[in-house]
């Protein structure tokens, strides 16, 4: 998640095992690099979701870019 005065370093996004969209997140240099296992939480969405497998994009800018497939595991 970005803090304020941070600029993000990726935006990952995110779509469900059944391929069904969830919607955008942006992360900080800290967080830029998704992981396996990883746990999130999506606030507007007010889940909290497990990273199970992503892929890089082709990046814009100055921004990395993932495509994350990932199982919400509280709502």
């Amino acid at each position: 998640m970005t803090h304020p005065g941070t600029r993000p370093a990726s935006v990952w996004f995110l779509y469900s095992e059944a391929e069904q969209p969830l919607g955008q997140v942006y992360r900080n240099v800290d967080e830029a690099t998704p992981e396996k296992g990883t746990r999130l939480v999506v606030a507007k969405r007010s889940e909290t979701l497990e990273v199970l497998s992503f892929q890089e994009l082709t990046s814009t800018c100055a921004m990395r870019r993932f495509r994350i497939v990932a199982r919400v595991i509280d709502a």
